[in-house]
């Protein structure tokens, strides 16, 4: 279970994937994901912004490659961009910037992290996928 804390206040909880944006439609590689739809009068969240994917042992941000950026704020103050089409491992506590919009990941519980074959995404973990382009950041290295 990861939970995530919006900026407007509402906490979602879910088990593999989650998608924001203003009217998400999910990559096939996450058709079963959870759906947040966002209002944004800024106008700088995508229609399909951002996805947080468990994968394995590890909690993925996904740029879903919008032209309005993505960044994460480690707990140790450290700001790494996520570039469109790409993803980045993130620890609990981490902040997530998608437009003028973000959400923190409060929690991450994998109690029974899905075998590296069924996931799908490029990850280090899974080799059969090189679609997304993959950055592991602990808090701790930088």
């Amino acid at each position: 279970m990861i939970e995530c804390l919006l900026d407007a206040g509402r906490r979602v909880r879910f088990d593999h994937a989650l998608v924001v944006g203003t009217s998400p439609a999910p990559p096939r590689q996450l058709v079963h994901a959870e759906i947040v739809r966002l209002d944004d009068p800024t106008r700088t969240v995508a229609r399909t912004h951002v996805a947080i994917v468990s994968a394995g042992a590890d909690v993925w941000v996904m740029d879903l490659s919008c032209g309005h950026g993505t960044s994460v704020v480690l707990p140790s103050g450290a700001t790494v961009p996520v570039h469109p089409g790409s993803s980045l491992s993130v620890p609990a506590g981490a902040v997530v910037h998608f437009g003028a919009r973000s959400l923190q990941i409060t929690a991450i519980e994998l109690a029974h992290p899905r075998p590296a074959h069924t996931t799908g995404f490029g990850s280090p973990i899974d080799q059969r996928t090189t679609a997304w382009r993959t950055k592991r950041v602990s808090s701790n290295s930088l």
